[in-house]
């Protein structure tokens, strides 16, 4: 399975994601300036697993063990991901350069050579920025 927020723009070719071979896989925030202060963390806007039998691959549990008492606690997603799957794969070290922050990376000409996907984390969103390669690709 290939996830994709919807604040992602897709600017490349995607067929090393689609050949992955791997445990769960996302992004590490370590390479977004909007998750300052969370190196060691993760960003969910993108993911690779794989559903299994049935779809009941690693995320089946990610979402059962989804409690209301831990939605109470809960603030990001991405947080609980990184507290029930705390060895997932990093994206960016499996294909480097293939992703990258738009406030860290990106200008008004596009992103630079070899980028597939553009995250968005946090804001600008895609729509919020008037950039012709943004409203091509989006």
């Amino acid at each position: 399975m290939l996830y994709f927020d919807l604040d992602t723009v897709l600017t490349g070719p995607l067929a090393p994601l689609a050949a992955y071979q791997g445990g769960f896989a996302l992004l590490a925030a370590a390479d977004f300036d909007a998750e300052e202060g969370n190196a060691d963390g993760y960003n969910s806007s993108v993911m690779l697993w794989d559903a299994g039998e049935g779809g009941d691959g690693p995320l089946r549990s990610l979402h059962d063990s989804l409690t209301p008492e831990v939605f109470q606690c809960l603030m990001r997603w991405d947080h609980w991901i990184e507290m029930v799957v705390p060895q997932a794969t990093a994206l960016q070290a499996k294909f480097p350069g293939m992703f990258v922050d738009f406030k860290r990376a990106c200008g008004k000409d596009g992103p630079p050579a070899g980028a597939a996907v553009v995250c968005f984390p946090r804001s600008p969103k895609p729509h919020e920025v008037d950039a012709a390669w943004i409203r091509c690709s989006w």
